[in-house]
C-alpha cells in the first residue's frame, strides 16, 4: 500500500510540475509534501521538497523556497546516504537559487548574504564542484551594490572558469552576460552575447523569453526597430502570465512607453494589475513598478490622468491615482533596499530609468494602438508648406495688426493652393480676430470655411454657413463667388434629404454665374464650380436611387464642367490651379459613375489625377489614384496597381489625413502580398494599422490591416507575431461579418498550430467551423474539421479528434473529394495505432482508403488531373500502411501485447511488398513523386535487411541509385542513403 502511495505522490508531482507557475501550482506542492512526510520514505520527501522549491523559485513567492530549502539541507547534513546521485544534484542545484534570490529581499542583510555566499563556496569545493557558479553569484550580488570593482573582477573569473555540472545553463549565463554589457552601453556586445539565444541555438525554461525583452532597447539605440518590433511580439507572447518573469514583461511595458504604444503597455499592465502591491518577490515586483510609473508618466504627458485604468482590486482607478499608488511603493522599496545595502544605487538606477525619454514618436507594432479616451488624429501637418512657412503670430512687441494680417494672407495663399493645411490657418485666423470688424469678403470667407468644415458631420449647418457666405459675397460686389456658395449650398441640401430644394439652389448658381461670367463679373472657374456642384447633386440623386434621370444629368453637368473647365482662358497665377483643381474634381467624380467600365473609370481617374499635378496640387493626386490603383488591380495588372499605389503615397507624403494614408498603405499590403514580397507587405501593413488607428478606424480598417499584417507574418514562418497580432484583432474582425470572423479564426488557428499551441488552435477552427456551417459550401467546412482533427490529435485529445476526422470524412465525401476521404482515413488509421491498439483498426483503416482511392479511380469520364491526384493518394496509402506494419513489428511501444516472431516476420515482409508497391505506384506518377518513390525503396531496403534478405535490398537499393544518376540532384541525399546501405551490406557479405 505505501509503495502505491509513493507512486501516487510522484505522478501526483510530475502532473503538478506541468501546471503553470503560480500560487495554486505551489499550493499543490506544499500539499504533496505533507503527503511525502506521512509515508515515512525519505526519498519521496526529499524528491516533494525538491518539487516545491521549484514550484518556488517560478512564482512571486520565492522566499518561501528558502524553509523547504533548509530542511533539504539538514537533512544532506544529517545523512548524506538518504540522497541519490539526481537529489544531491538537485540540492546542490538549488543551493544556486537560495543564495542568488537573497538580494532580491530588503530584509535579509547583507552579513547574511555574504555569510551564505561563502558557505556555498565551501560546500561546492567539499562536493568537488567548480568555483565558476559561486563566483557568477558573488557578480550578481556586487553588481546590485554597485561595487563594480568587486563585480567586473567577479565576471572575469566567471567567465575563466571551467564549467560543470552545477554551471547555469548556457542561455541563462548568455543572457546575464549580455544584461552587464547593455548595462554599460555596449549595446552591440551585448547583443552578440545574445545572438545564439535570440537565434534560438540556445534555450531553456526562461529562455528566449528574457533575452527577447533584454534586448529591446540595445535594438532600438542601435537604429534596429524592426528587430525590436518582433522581439516584443514574440517575447511577450512567451512571458504573458507568467509571474515568475515580472521583471521580462516590465521590459515589454517599458519599450511600449519609449516607443508611443501607450496603449499597448496599459493593456499589459492590465493584465498584470495584480502584481501592483507588496505581496511579492521585492526585486522583480521594483522592476515592474518602474517600468508602470514610467508608462504612467508618458499617459500624463499626453493628458490622461483623468482616463479609467486598470488596478490592483478593491478600488476604482485612474492614470493619475495608479500614478500615485505606484510610485508610493516604488519610494519605499528603493528606500528598503538602499538601507539595506547602505549605499544610494538602487534609488539612483530606478530614477534613472524613470527619467529616459522616448525613442520614437510612434513605432508602429501592428498590434491594438488606441489610447482609450484619445480622440482621432487629424490630418498631419508638415513642418513646411509650399514656397512659404506659415505665417506665426509675432512676439508681443510686434503690431498685432500686422500679426493677424500675415496671418490671414498665409490663409488665403494656402486656400488658393489647395493645400491641405488650409484649414488649419483658417482657424489660427479665426482665433486672432478678437473684436475686429470684419469687412464683406472676410466674413464670406470664414463663414464659407466654417461650411467645409462641418459639412461632414452637420449639413444643415453647414447650408446656412454657405447661404451667409453668399449673401456676404453678393453684398461686397463678386457674384462669382456668391455663385458657388450657392452651388455649395445646393449640394448640402440634397445631402440634408431636400432634394428638390437641392435642384433648384443648383440651377440657380449656374445661371448666376454664366451670367455673372457673360457680364465680366466672374470667371470659368466660378461657372465651373457651380456646374460641379450641379453634377454632385445629381450624382447623390443617382445613387440614393431617388431620381431615373439623375445619372444623365449628372453626366451631362461633368461634361460641361469638364469642358469649361479645360476652356483656354486668360485667368490669373491664383485662378488657373484653381480651375485645374476643379477639373480633377470632375474627372474623379466623373469615374465614380463609370463603375461597370473599368477602361473608362481608369481614364478618368487619370485624367484627374494629371489635373491635380498640373494645378500643383499633388497631394490631392492621391485622391483618384488610390481609386485607379484598385481599378488596375480588378484588371489584372497588380504591378501597374501597386505602382499606382507607391505614387499616391509619394505625392500625399505627409499631407494625407490618417484615413487615407491608412488604406493606401493597406492596398499596397495586399498587392506585395499578391507578388509574394511579403517583408514588404509586413510593413506597409504596419503602417496601414498605425494610421487607421491614428483616424480612429481600428475596429474597422484597421482590424483588416492587422488581419493582412498576420497573413504576411504567416507566410514568412514567423508564427509567434502573427499569432500575436492577430489575436488583438480578433474581437473587431468577429464584428466585421461571418466571412472575415471565419478567414481569422482559420489563420490565427494555423499559426497556433505551429507554435504547437494545438488545444487553442483546435478551439479556434472549430469556432470557424459553426460559422461555416451555414453557408451550405461542404468544401471549406470540410477544411476545417480536418484542420480541427488535425490539432485534437496533436493536442493528444484522442476520443475528439476520432470524431472530428469521421466528421471531416463524411464532409469531405459530401463535397466530392475522394482524395481527401483517403487522406482523412489515413490520419483515422494513425491515430488507432497510436492509441496503443494493434495493427488490425489500423489496417482495416488504411484499407478502406485504398478502396476509396480504386473506387473513385474506377468512375467513368474522370479527369487527368483528380486522376494523378488520386493515384499519388493509393500509392501513398500503400506506403503508409507499410509504415505502419513496420512500426508494429518494431514494437516500439505503440502496442499493448509482445508480438511474436512469426508475427514480426510476416509483418515485415507484408510491410516490404507494400513499400515496393508504392515505389511502382509512385512510379506512375512521373516526377513529381520521384522524392518519395525513392524514399519507398529505401524504407523496402530497410525492411529486407531487417529480414535478412540482402539480395532483394541490395536490389532496391541499386534502383534508388539508377534513378538518382538519371535525375541528379532531385535525389542526391536519397543516393548518398543508398550508397551507405549498399558499403554495409556488402561488408557484410564479405563477413
Amino acid at each position: 500500500m505505501t509503495e502505491d502511495r509513493i507512486q501516487q505522490i510522484r505522478e501526483a508531482m510530475w502532473e503538478n510540475f506541468h501546471a503553470p507557475n503560480g500560487a495554486p501550482r505551489n499550493a499543490r506542492a506544499e500539499e504533496l509534501v505533507a503527503q511525502a512526510e506521512d509515508t515515512a520514505d525519505a526519498g519521496v520527501l526529499l524528491a516533494a521538497l525538491s518539487h516545491l522549491i521549484t514550484t518556488y523559485e517560478y512564482s512571486t513567492e520565492r522566499s518561501k523556497m528558502f524553509v523547504p530549502f533548509a530542511r533539504m539541507l539538514r537533512m544532506w547534513d544529517d545523512d548524506p546516504g538518504q540522497f541519490d546521485d539526481q537529489m544531491a544534484y538537485e540540492l546542490f542545484w538549488r543551493f544556486k537559487w537560495v543564495t542568488g534570490s537573497m538580494i532580491d529581499y530588503p530584509e535579509i542583510p547583507l552579513t547574511a548574504i555574504e555569510d551564505w555566499l561563502g558557505e556555498m563556496e565551501r560546500r561546492y569545493r567539499l562536493a568537488g564542484y567548480a568555483a565558476r557558479t559561486v563566483r557568477c553569484e558573488e557578480f550578481s550580488v556586487a553588481w546590485h551594490l554597485g561595487d563594480l570593482p568587486r563585480a567586473e573582477s567577479a565576471y572575469a573569473a566567471w567567465l575563466a572558469g571551467d564549467r560543470d555540472r552545477m554551471s547555469n545553463c548556457h542561455a541563462c549565463e548568455a543572457a546575464t552576460q549580455g544584461r552587464w554589457e547593455s548595462s554599460h552601453e555596449r549595446d552591440e556586445l551585448a547583443l552578440e552575447r545574445w545572438q545564439p539565444v535570440l537565434g534560438g541555438q540556445l534555450s531553456c525554461a526562461e529562455e528566449p523569453h528574457r533575452v527577447l525583452a533584454y534586448s529591446l532597447l540595445p535594438l532600438l539605440r542601435l537604429g534596429r526597430p524592426d528587430d525590436a518590433r518582433n522581439n516584443h511580439l514574440r517575447g511577450y507572447r512567451m512571458a504573458r502570465g507568467n509571474e515568475s518573469l515580472l521583471p521580462t514583461i516590465a521590459r515589454h511595458i517599458e519599450f511600449c512607453a519609449l516607443t508611443g504604444n501607450e496603449a499597448r503597455g496599459l493593456e499589459i499592465l492590465a493584465e498584470h494589475a495584480r502584481h501592483l502591491g507588496l505581496g511579492g518577490n521585492p526585486g522583480s515586483t521594483l522592476s515592474f513598478l518602474e517600468a508602470a510609473v514610467l508608462l504612467l508618466d508618458r499617459l500624463l504627458v499626453r493628458g490622461l490622468g483623468d482616463q479609467a485604468t486598470s488596478g490592483p482590486q478593491g478600488r476604482s482607478w485612474t492614470v493619475d491615482s495608479l500614478r500615485a499608488h505606484c510610485e508610493q511603493l516604488r519610494r519605499d522599496l528603493v528606500t528598503r533596499f538602499d538601507q539595506r545595502n547602505g549605499t544610494d544605487v538602487v534609488s539612483r538606477e530606478s530614477a534613472d530609468r524613470l527619467a529616459q525619454q522616448p525613442l520614437f514618436d510612434r513605432l508602429p507594432l501592428g498590434v491594438s494602438g488606441v489610447l482609450p479616451g484619445a480622440a482621432p488624429a487629424a490630418r498631419p501637418v508638415p513642418t513646411t508648406t509650399p514656397a512659404a512657412t506659415p505665417a506665426t503670430i509675432a512676439d508681443d512687441s510686434s503690431d498685432p495688426s500686422d500679426s493677424f494680417d500675415d496671418l490671414l494672407a498665409e490663409a488665403r495663399r494656402l486656400r488658393d493652393l489647395g493645400h491641405p493645411t488650409a484649414r488649419q490657418s483658417w482657424l489660427a485666423v479665426e482665433a486672432a480676430l478678437g473684436d475686429r470688424t470684419l469687412d464683406d469678403v472676410l466674413r464670406a470667407e470664414l463663414a464659407t470655411q466654417r461650411g467645409m468644415r462641418v459639412a461632414g458631420d452637420d449639413v444643415v449647418v453647414a447650408l446656412a454657413c454657405f447661404e451667409e457666405a453668399a449673401a456676404a459675397y453678393r453684398t461686397a460686389g463678386l457674384p462669382g463667388d456668391a455663385a458657388v456658395n450657392e452651388g455649395r449650398s445646393a449640394v448640402a441640401a440634397v445631402l440634408s434629404g431636400r432634394a428638390d430644394e437641392a435642384r433648384s439652389r443648383a440651377d440657380a448658381a449656374v445661371e448666376a454665374a454664366l451670367t455673372a461670367r457673360l457680364a465680366g463679373r466672374a470667371t470659368a472657374r466660378h461657372h465651373a464650380s457651380t456646374l460641379l456642384s450641379r453634377a454632385k447633386v445629381f450624382s447623390f440623386l443617382f445613387r440614393e436611387g431617388q431620381d431615373a434621370g439623375a445619372l444623365s444629368q449628372a453626366q451631362a453637368a461633368l461634361s460641361e464642367t469638364i469642358a469649361v473647365a479645360g476652356e483656354p482662358e486668360g485667368l490669373s497665377a491664383t485662378d488657373a490651379p484653381r480651375l485645374l483643381a476643379i477639373l480633377a474634381d470632375a474627372h474623379y467624380n466623373q469615374a465614380a459613375l463609370l463603375e461597370e467600365d473599368l477602361d473608362l473609370t481608369a481614364d478618368a481617374l487619370r485624367a484627374g489625377a494629371d489635373a491635380y499635378l498640373r494645378a500643383g496640387q499633388p497631394w490631392n493626386a492621391a485622391d483618384p489614384l488610390v481609386p485607379l490603383a484598385r481599378v488596375h488591380a480588378r484588371q489584372g495588372d497588380y504591378a501597374g496597381a501597386e505602382a499606382v499605389a507607391a505614387d499616391a503615397l509619394r505625392y500625399g507624403e505627409g499631407l494625407l489625413d490618417p484615413e487615407e494614408a491608412g488604406s493606401t498603405h493597406l492596398l499596397i499590403a495586399d498587392l506585395q502580398a499578391h507578388r509574394e514580397a511579403h517583408d514588404e507587405a509586413v510593413q506597409h501593413a504596419l503602417e496601414a494599422a498605425r494610421w487607421l488607428d491614428e483616424a480612429g478606424l481600428g475596429a474597422g480598417p484597421g482590424a483588416a490591416a492587422r488581419h493582412r499584417l498576420a497573413l504576411s507574418y504567416q507566410a514568412l514562418g514567423r508564427h509567434a507575431e502573427a499569432a500575436e497580432v492577430l489575436q488583438s484583432a480578433l474581437p473587431d474582425l468577429l464584428r466585421h461579418g461571418d466571412r472575415a470572423a471565419a478567414a481569422a479564426r482559420r489563420t490565427l488557428g494555423e499559426s497556433l498550430s505551429e507554435l504547437r499551441e494545438h488545444a487553442a488552435a483546435a478551439e479556434q477552427f472549430a469556432q470557424a467551423a459553426q460559422i461555416v456551417e451555414g453557408w451550405g459550401e461542404p468544401y471549406p467546412l470540410a477544411q476545417l474539421a480536418s484542420c480541427t482533427a488535425e490539432a485534437l490529435s496533436a493536442a493528444g485529445r484522442r476520443d475528439e479528434a476520432e470524431a472530428a476526422y469521421q466528421r471531416a470524412q463524411g464532409l469531405w465525401s459530401a463535397a466530392g473529394v475522394p482524395g481527401m476521404v483517403v487522406r482523412t482515413l489515413r490520419a483515422r488509421a494513425w491515430l488507432t495505432f497510436r492509441d496503443g491498439r494493434s495493427a488490425d483498426p489500423g489496417r482495416a483503416l488504411m484499407v478502406e482508403a485504398e478502396r476509396t482511392a480504386r473506387d473513385a479511380l474506377a468512375e467513368p469520364g474522370l479527369d487527368p488531373e483528380p486522376a494523378d491526384d488520386l493515384r499519388r493518394e493509393l500509392a501513398d496509402t500503400w506506403r503508409q500502411l507499410a509504415s505502419l506494419l513496420r512500426d508494429v513489428a518494431e514494437d516500439e511501444g505503440w502496442g499493448d501485447t509482445e508480438i511474436a516472431p512469426d508475427q514480426r516476420t510476416a509483418l515485415f515482409t507484408e510491410a516490404a511488398e507494400l513499400y515496393r508497391q508504392a515505389a511502382a505506384g509512385f512510379a506512375d506518377c512521373g516526377d513529381s513523386c520521384l522524392g518519395v518513390r525513392a524514399q519507398a525503396l529505401l524504407d523496402a531496403a530497410r525492411v529486407r535487411i531487417e529480414l535478412e534478405q540482402h539480395e532483394a535490398a541490395t536490389a532496391q537499393l541499386k534502383e534508388v541509385r539508377e534513378l538518382a544518376a538519371e535525375h541528379g540532384e532531385l535525389l542526391a541525399a536519397a543516393a548518398k542513403q543508398a550508397g551507405s546501405m549498399l558499403d554495409w551490406l556488402e561488408r557484410q557479405a564479405r563477413s
